[in-house]
């Protein structure tokens, strides 16, 4: 539409909206009850029909509520190893302080007390019951899953990170999805400059 010929100028262009995308959600920090979950993302088949396991990446979600249980917004990082410096690490710049975090029976997650939230952990669930012990965020996971596979198709691991940071702001902005472009076009002209080199990182 645009009459850019060149997969290069898309290409930055694309990834440019993401990084203002990120740089956008950065403003806030989640707060209430929160979900919080790891996932993994980005698996790939081999010819033998087996999972390559190097191409998967453990993404944690987490998803502020309201007192009636409804969905707010989420944060959705990429962890490399999702171990217990990441869990204290993203609970420390994505969550106010003193807040509720809810979470399965992960043995990362019990650290967060050191840093003053709540924890409010149970262990010992089937699927079925932790579905609805942690209803919104396996729900923003499977439909970020679809997401990734019916609108990007096939997502590189490398810059996993940006894809995901477009699903979460489009999802924190769900209820004005009328004034998405024109609050976007506003974040592009505002947010600081990245260079191509920077996005290929």
């Amino acid at each position: 539409m645009l009459g850019i010929r060149s997969y290069k100028a898309t290409w930055t262009m694309c990834h440019k909206i993401r990084a203002v995308m990120r740089h956008r959600d950065g403003r806030y920090k989640l707060a209430g009850l929160i979900e919080l979950d790891d996932a993994s993302f980005g698996h790939k088949f081999k010819g033998d029909g087996k999972r390559d396991g190097a191409t998967e990446k453990a993404v944690r979600v987490m998803v502020s509520t309201t007192d009636e249980g409804k969905p707010k917004f989420a944060k959705m990082e990429v962890a490399g190893y999702a171990g217990v410096l990441h869990a204290q690490k993203m609970a420390r710049e994505q969550v106010e302080p003193k807040q509720v975090i809810r979470t399965d029976g992960g043995v990362s997650f019990p650290a967060l007390k050191e840093l003053g939230f709540e924890h409010d952990r149970h262990i010992g669930m089937t699927p079925r019951q932790m579905d609805r012990f942690l209803p919104w965020v396996h729900t923003i996971i499977a439909n970020a899953k679809r997401f990734m596979l019916g609108t990007h198709h096939q997502e590189s691991p490398k810059y996993l990170q940006r894809f995901l940071d477009e699903f979460a702001y489009r999802f924190n902005r769900r209820w004005v999805a009328g004034q998405l472009f024109d609050r976007l076009l506003t974040a592009c002209v505002n947010a600081p400059c990245v260079s191509f080199a920077e996005l290929r990182y």
